[in-house]
Formats: C-alpha cells, sequence, structure tokens
C-alpha cells in the first residue's frame, strides 16, 4: 500500500514538472533547414563555444536561451556616393552574397551578435567601396577598370569578412554613375578615340592595297 502511495506521488509531481515545463515554452525546440543554435547556459558556462545545433528537435532547459541563426546564403545591396581619386562624386551601387560561417555562429553571435548584417557586413562594404573607389579616376571607373575595381573590392573585403567569421561568396558592381557633364565627355572622348583608330585602320589598309 505504502510503495503505491509513493508510486502515485512521484507520478503526480513528474506529471507536474512535464506540465510546468511545456507552459513555460522554453523545453522544447526545433531547429529548421538552413539554421544552426548556439546555446547560452544562464546559470553556468554562459554561451557554449564548442556545440553548434544543427536542424531538428532540441530540448533546452526554460532558464537557457537557443539563439537561432539562419545561416542560408543572404544578398546585401548598397547604394553608396564616395569620392573618386580627384575628387568628384561617384554614385556605386554594389551587392554583395554573405552568409556566416556555420562552424562560428558562436564566436559570430559572441561579438557581434544577431544584428551582424548591420554590425559588421554593411559597414565592412561601404569601407571597402570607399577606399578601392578612392584609387581611380572617374574615366577608368567608367570603361577600362571597372572589373579590376569590382575585383579589388572583393579581396578587400574577404579579408576582413572572414576574419570575422562571415562568408563572402560574391561582390558585384551593379552600377557606377557619374555627374552627367562628366559622363558625357568621356563618351564624347571615347567616341573620338575610336573613330580615330578606324581612321587609322583605314589609312593602314589603303597603304598597304596601294603597294600591292
Amino acid at each position: 500500500m505504502e510503495n503505491k502511495q509513493t508510486l502515485l506521488r512521484a507520478l503526480i509531481i513528474g506529471f507536474g514538472l512535464i506540465l510546468v515545463l511545456i507552459l513555460t515554452g522554453g523545453m522544447f525546440l526545433t531547429i529548421d533547414a538552413g539554421e544552426r543554435g548556439v546555446l547560452f547556459h544562464r546559470f553556468g558556462g554562459g554561451l557554449d563555444m564548442e556545440t553548434i545545433y544543427t536542424p531538428g528537435f532540441h530540448v533546452v532547459a526554460p532558464w537557457n536561451t537557443m539563439y537561432v541563426y539562419d545561416v542560408r546564403e543572404k544578398q546585401i545591396e548598397e547604394e553608396m556616393e564616395v569620392l573618386s581619386s580627384n575628387g568628384l562624386t561617384i554614385r556605386v551601387d554594389v551587392t554583395v552574397r554573405i552568409n556566416p560561417v556555420y562552424h562560428q555562429i558562436a564566436s559570430l553571435h559572441e561579438k557581434f551578435g544577431k544584428d551582424y548584417l548591420t554590425s559588421l557586413v554593411r559597414p565592412e562594404v561601404r569601407s571597402a567601396v570607399r577606399k578601392i573607389i578612392g584609387r581611380f579616376e572617374p574615366e577608368e571607373l567608367y570603361s577600362s577598370k571597372r572589373d579590376e575595381v569590382q575585383q579589388l573590392i572583393q579581396e578587400d573585403l574577404l579579408k576582413e569578412l572572414e576574419n570575422n567569421y562571415v562568408e563572402l561568396r560574391a561582390t558585384l558592381i551593379r552600377d557606377i554613375a557619374l555627374p552627367e557633364k562628366i559622363q558625357n565627355a568621356i563618351e564624347r572622348k571615347l567616341q573620338q578615340e575610336q573613330e580615330s583608330e578606324e581612321y587609322k585602320y583605314r589609312l593602314q589598309k589603303e597603304t598597304r592595297g596601294s603597294r600591292t
């Protein structure tokens, strides 16, 4: 009889604990595909730097906190005004594609938090664009050096983001816009150069024809 009463009390207590945990909503957690989690232990150890929680069902004590990160590739678009090497204002539209380094989510969270796109990625993109654009003249940016500029921005940004637990997948300059007067002057100059080259080619062709 006494054993039955003890068992009944244990069952009631166990059921009560389960009910409390369910009501707190902090015990059971699902991490979806494309996500990773890091756990903060409130009463000991702090942020778990070793364990990265993968997609699936997890059991978490209600006094701890699981921080879930979307680790899928993200596209960041920046439209900004920067100065060329001669001080001219250039409008540049840049797109970068990034994602957090999966196994370093804890370090990313500790240093920048879940708002890392605002606190890390966007400032670094702007810094790299200003730094690289400032090395070139408007004519170079508009014509011959655009691919080089894009590659230099990629390389500069790659180093900074990798050091801060973010992978840079691609950098693309969507547009470089100069003041209308400057752009028109450059286009006229390029057209004149092209016409001059065509004229030289015709002269050379005529000269070779006359010799034969």
